[in-house]
């Protein structure tokens, strides 16, 4: 039996195997048998042990049905993962609908990755997906890495010629060589919309395939999946304005609906030390992982991934700079890849929020530490004070601490100035005694104007969701396919391992999208025959 979160798994266990299992990392103390208490530190919340989310809705019955539609491949979400399900779904000439919880498609992200694989060694790919593995603390299954190095070219090829006369076309750049014994190299590439992002150019791309062929239903949210006697996958139902509808699919349905952080019983579950935090994205919630679950599906176990690299917007980055927390309290060692802030400003209030401090000097200091530093008028259009402001970050300036504080919200003004006070201490001695900081970046701040940004970096997106086979087909807890039923993109897991999108140290760039391309794209061409 595979290791993971199915309805086997909980209807099978106790209530307190159950809750151990869910509690992994985390301090979680019973209170009862139905239920436990998660604590860490001052902040704690209760978790059901059978959250509700196992459980399925009643099934809709036929007579309930408004209308059916026959169809080879349904794709149940119009992301990023579903642009690769309906490009490989066009190439392959099947009969394809996506359906579509929002009024149009929606993705984020700016760009994804590929590998050009007859222009690899063979050695180098195996050091790539190895790259990839170790990023991700050895989690990843090296078949699911395997799948995207094998599609990831077909897939992006295929979608930047259906693209080539839109608004934004997907260009194919960025070439990167990597070395493995001297002459062996494995070549990948970036692939993205010309003159956009995914979020500005994914409605017209699914308004193209429409054009094409493509019957794209808005605001038809799937709610369960049909199933015959032997347990395959037949279809799914879906709920609109009027009434239910059926979409029956002969070759199979393609789960591509996105993670659950909307969801705040899968957070609390699956990442309870992100329960309080923002969410950057709306409208995500689990649908297609937990239709998954109540087919037989296998939701991978419990240390889920995540990205928190949003930085809420602005300039600097990871620059050292000063950083306090909303009560005013340095709290961390300064230098942290942005990445990773969230692992350390969880458990503020709010969740993941925190400031960067410096004065006017700061472009003295930037300039030393190697880095670029913009000037007091490009940071206008970050500045909400600013007529310049264009909508996006949040750097404040003011002639005073006191002033600063307050314009950025820190609820405890006296103890800033006296936070600052102590850090300017620190510069002055030259020895960093309360959070070991490398002496080459301690740089006061003494001299007005004063500057401070707003961070807050909760969950972007998740990475993790249902089991699959190096298919893209969803396994039961037997490790056996669940014939008919494919998931990609955040609905499948298995492909990411660490707690945040590895952006430190060695790993492969933008490969959150090009996995959801590309698994998207290798679900619908094994569902077709086109493998």
């Amino acid at each position: 039996m595979i290791e993971g979160i199915s309805r086997r798994s909980f209807l099978g266990a106790t209530a307190g195997s159950i809750a151990s299992a869910a509690a992994v990392s985390a301090g979680i103390a019973h209170a009862q048998d139905t239920e436990a208490i998660v604590t860490v530190d001052d902040y704690s919340f209760s978790l059901n042990t059978i959250p509700s989310f196992v459980n399925p809705p009643a099934p809709v019955a036929d007579a309930d049905l408004i209308a059916t539609y026959d169809y080879d491949i349904v794709i149940v979400g119009a992301g990023t993962a579903g642009l690769g399900a309906a490009t490989a779904a066009h190439q392959f000439g099947a009969k394809t609908a996506v359906v579509q919880k929002q009024s149009m498609g929606v993705a984020q992200g700016n760009g994804g990755s590929g590998v050009d694989l007859e222009a690899s060694d063979p050695a180098a790919i195996e050091m790539l997906i190895n790259i990839h593995i170790a990023a991700n603390a050895y989690r990843p299954l090296r078949k699911l890495v395997r799948t995207w190095v094998d599609y990831s070219a077909k897939a992006w090829n295929a979608l930047a010629d259906f693209t080539k006369d839109l608004a934004f076309p997907i260009e194919i750049s960025r070439p990167v060589e990597r070395a493995y014994a001297e002459d062996r190299i494995a070549h990948t590439f970036h692939a993205a919309p010309k003159g956009s992002n995914f979020a500005g150019a994914t409605p017209g791309y699914y308004d193209a395939f429409a054009e094409a062929g493509i019957d794209v239903y808005y605001e038809t949210p799937a709610e369960q999946l049909v199933q015959n006697e032997a347990g395959a996958v037949t279809g799914v139902i879906c709920k609109t304005a009027d009434g239910y509808v059926k979409f029956n699919a002969a070759k199979g349905v393609i789960l591509t609906a996105g993670d659950y952080q909307n969801d705040q019983e899968m957070v609390d579950y699956f990442l309870p030390d992100m329960s309080n935090c923002v969410r950057k994205q709306s409208g995500k919630t689990g649908d297609g992982i937990k239709m998954g679950l109540w087919a037989g599906g296998v939701i991978e176990p419990v240390g889920h991934s995540k990205m928190s690299h949003d930085f809420g917007s602005g300039p600097l980055a990871s620059e050292p700079t000063l950083i306090v927390n909303s009560n005013g309290d340095r709290f961390c060692c300064e230098g942290i890849h942005l990445s990773l802030m969230q692992n350390l400003s969880r458990f503020e209030n709010p969740c993941g929020t925190w400031f960067q401090i410096f004065d006017s000097n700061y472009q003295e200091y930037l300039e030393s530490w190697g880095s670029s530093a913009p000037s007091p008028e490009e940071l206008a259009p970050y500045n909400p004070e600013s007529d310049e402001y264009r909508g996006r970050g949040h750097v404040y300036s003011a002639d005073t601490l006191e002033e600063l504080a307050a314009k950025m919200g820190i609820s405890d003004v006296e103890n800033f100035v006296a936070q600052v006070a102590r850090y300017n201490e620190i510069v002055a001695q030259g020895v960093d005694i309360d959070f070991g900081k490398d002496p080459a970046y301690l740089t006061p701040v003494d001299t007005a104007p004063f500057y401070g940004i707003v961070r807050n970096t909760g969950i972007t997106a998740i990475l993790s969701g249902l089991l699959t086979d190096e298919q893209q087909r969803v396994v039961n807890a037997d490790g056996m396919p669940i014939p008919g039923l494919y998931a990609a993109g955040n609905n499948a897991g298995g492909f990411f391992g660490a707690i945040d999108y590895p952006f430190v140290g060695e790993y492969i760039d933008a490969i959150s999208i090009g996995r959801a391309v590309t698994g998207g794209y290798a679900a619908v061409a094994y569902a077709t025959g086109n493998e």
